[in-house]
């Protein structure tokens, strides 16, 4: 998911690609998508911490 962030980042800054959407839209795709990944990575440590051998 890390490299489709830095792709869409580099496409809406670098106006490569054929989207057609604001870069200002896109960077708040991105930061949501940053996010979102920011708080699966957090439940997924928070699954393993309740792991019990």
């Amino acid at each position: 998911m890390q490299v489709q962030i830095q792709d869409a980042r580099g496409k809406a800054i670098n106006g490569s690609g054929t989207s057609t959407e604001p870069l200002f839209n896109a960077q708040l795709r991105i930061e949501e998508c940053q996010h979102e990944l920011r708080r699966v990575e957090t439940n997924l440590q928070a699954g393993q911490d309740d792991v019990t051998p």
